[in-house]
């Protein structure tokens, strides 16, 4: 009897060895998976003020090829 407790109990370390491996790397991938949802938001953001500079710089350029054209 003794023979099998020890057996189940180096089993029982094996398991919870790999639970523990396991949940680390599952947190890893969670931390990582975070960073590049928040990086994902930040680079829409960019992206929406760029595209809404270029608007504003061709909305500009308009006005100034007819101040051109006016003093021409």
């Amino acid at each position: 009897m003794a023979r099998s407790q020890g057996t189940f109990v180096q089993r029982l370390i094996r398991w919870r060895f790999l639970f523990v491996v396991n949940l680390m790397i599952v947190i890893f991938l969670s931390l990582s998976l975070g960073r590049e949802v928040v990086r994902n938001k930040t680079i829409a953001s960019e992206i929406a003020v760029l595209e809404a500079q270029a608007g504003q710089l061709i909305t500009e350029n308009l006005a100034i090829s007819e101040l051109q054209s006016a003093l021409q």
